[in-house]
């Protein structure tokens, strides 16, 4: 199938009205289509409406919402929302509630829309779309203090001529940036290629470099959704359903978007490459995915599935080794040889977060160093796998090229192996889910995000406590995690 037939195919099925999508859907009553279409567009209200009330709540007053609101909560950080919620609980464990309903409410809808998304039309989902993205830009920093963990490391090289990759934030204690972060004796673990872009906000004000960052998240994040409809209709896919799937799941948007991080310049840059790989521009998209890898490492698990898989190897190897040497003489030139912290990070391992689990469940008292080499010969062994299926599916397949699932796979066994896993890294695979026709990879990745509930919301927190009686921390091997974890912050 060429990608003009392509194109044209899934511009037809967008444009159909709700009958676009399987037999036995399009045999429902027409009551029952207006009722899903009904319920579909009612949710998306309602995921606007509980965004915005939680932006409003982490607005009004210092609260976990916003820990760096705990050390200082400046007009410019709170943003033009605050104050519009004066009725906001003052009880710290009814807002814990209070949040942890809303996001798995939040999360509920987002499962009747994609549930619903062939009964609608693509523009209120794109509005809707449109809106949290918005609405996220206003907030201050959710639950994270990474924006400035960013803006602190850019201060270090190009305010204080320190390397961030040799020498840790708590040198630059005197910076007006340092109090609002946490990692104070972590060297920097992010890519050259973002470090670099960052040291642009180095001259402006922190309340500026704070707000031209934000804007530069909405806007990555906004041309991650522009990719994967482009993407999409190349696969022939649902355009509409895709980008649901990926730019109203709650996790994305309050942890993601919300908390500001830096993974949409990485997943930016790998949609290239998806884009330009499936417009057979090999050169050009192995140099996106090697660029990807520049902003921050976990894109690099991709790149061999993707050069292997690749119809014109050759030309995307090519691409990728042209980029590699690029990028990498510009990081020797500003930061000498020295690589991203990674190793550290590495180390650091979730209390609740899966891997934790199954190091409780094995009677080890959570993640050791020997099950930590497992997750990662694990990681290892599937990357290699998907890279050999790659290789022999190539000119194989009908619409989907074989590396595209190979990809989504790797992507999503990553963040199951990862010891220090975010609930935003499901922006990893949410987009390579999207565009797969086999849904399986979709209910992984909506399994993952119940998982993320019980992890990282307060009262998944304390199911885990109390009705599973679970104590990671408690463990020899669980304090020695989080007293590494704490040497890092202190």
């Amino acid at each position: 199938m060429t990608v003009t037939r392509s194109s044209t195919t899934a511009t037809q099925r967008t444009l159909e009205l709700p009958a676009a999508g399987t037999r036995a859907w399009a045999d429902l009553p027409r009551i029952g289509r207006l009722a899903a279409a009904a319920l579909g567009y009612l949710s998306l209200v309602a995921i606007v409406g509980t965004s915005l009330a939680l932006v409003l709540a982490a607005a009004e007053r210092h609260s976990f919402l916003s820990p760096p609101s705990h050390v200082g909560f400046p007009r410019w950080m709170s943003g033009p929302l605050a104050g519009l919620l004066p009725g906001l609980t003052h009880h710290g464990h009814a807002l814990k509630v209070e949040f942890t309903v809303a996001v798995a409410g939040a999360f509920v809808l987002y499962l009747v829309v994609l549930a619903s998304v062939r009964f609608l039309r693509a523009w209120p989902v794109l509005a809707a779309i449109g809106a949290v993205h918005v609405i996220f830009f206003l907030s201050p920093p959710l639950l994270l203090t990474d924006i400035f963990n960013y803006i602190n490391y850019a201060r270090m090289g190009a305010v204080h001529g320190l390397n961030p990759y040799v020498h840790v934030p708590v040198l630059v204690s005197q910076d007006a940036a340092y109090r609002f972060t946490t990692w104070h004796h972590l060297r920097s673990p992010y890519g050259p290629l973002f470090t670099l872009g960052t040291y642009a906000l180095a001259p402006f004000p922190l309340s500026v470099a704070y707000w031209v960052y934000k804007l530069s998240v909405m806007c990555a994040s906004l041309g991650c959704i522009a990719l994967v409809w482009k993407c999409a209709r190349l696969v022939d896919r649902n355009p509409t359903a895709a980008v649901a799937f990926v730019g109203l799941n709650p996790f994305f948007l309050v942890y993601g978007l919300g908390g500001q991080h830096n993974d949409v310049f990485m997943m930016l840059l790998v949609l290239t490459g998806v884009y330009l790989m499936l417009r057979r521009r090999e050169e050009i998209g192995g140099a996106a995915f090697a660029a990807a890898i520049a902003v921050k490492a976990s894109a690099g698990v991709l790149l061999p599935v993707v050069l292997l898989g690749a119809r014109s190897r050759l030309r995307a190897i090519a691409g990728a080794v042209g980029a590699i040497a690029v990028l990498g003489l510009v990081s020797l030139a500003v930061f000498g040889p020295h690589l991203p912290n990674d190793a550290s990070q590495s180390k650091l391992v979730v209390p609740f977060g899966l891997t934790n689990d199954l190091g409780l469940a094995l009677g080890l008292g959570g993640v050791t160093a020997k099950l930590r080499l497992i997750l990662q010969i694990v990681l290892a062994a599937g990357v290699v796998a998907a890279s050999v299926y790659a290789w022999l599916m190539r000119g194989r397949e009908r619409e989907t090229p074989a590396w595209l699932p190979a990809a989504a796979a790797v992507s999503l066994l990553l963040v199951l192996t990862l010891t220090w896993v975010m609930p935003w890294y499901v922006f990893w695979v949410l987009p390579l889910a999207a565009l797969l026709r086999a849904p399986w990879f979709r209910i992984a990745t909506i399994v993952f995000g119940i998982s993320l509930l019980v992890i990282w919301t307060p009262l998944g927190q304390d199911f885990n406590h109390n009705v599973l009686h679970l104590h990671p921390t408690r463990t020899a091997v669980g304090k020695q995690n989080h007293a590494y974890l704490h040497r890092l912050l202190k």
